[in-house]
């Protein structure tokens, strides 16, 4: 074994596969953090055409997307060193973006409400 140990072949065999493992999970990430930009995008259009209601049923599907893309970034993104602490920053503020679309669908539904309602008390002054 010590042998084994001090033999280049079996140095560049560890390297080999460490780098495999490196890429793999360095293009895991990229893909889980494409995901969940691509997410985001569609957020935009939603609040642009102010459909809130299309707004609300997507961040479902955001939240969805963060969860797996979290989750592959904490269990296979650590084999990428390099670009780890980058990945994880972009799902924790992915995790901020989704609880601030969260805030608006509520309080743009709560305005709709209460617009409603000084219709409806106008509607009846009338």
């Amino acid at each position: 074994m010590k042998r084994l140990f001090f033999e280049k072949r079996f140095w560049v065999k560890v390297l080999i596969v460490y780098f495999t493992l490196f890429s793999t999970a360095g293009f895991t990430s990229f893909i889980a953090e494409e995901a969940m930009q691509c997410s985001t995008f569609g957020a935009f259009a939603y609040q642009s055409a102010k459909d809130w209601d299309g707004l609300e049923s997507h961040l479902i599907v955001m939240k969805s997307v963060h969860s797996t893309g979290e989750f592959c970034i904490r269990y296979i993104g650590w084999l990428n060193p390099i670009m780890y602490p980058a990945y994880l920053n972009y799902a924790k503020a992915n995790r901020g973006y989704i609880k601030a679309i969260e805030h608006r669908v509520a309080i743009e539904k709560e305005m709709a409400t209460q617009k409603a309602a000084r219709k409806a008390t106008k509607k009846a002054a009338k």
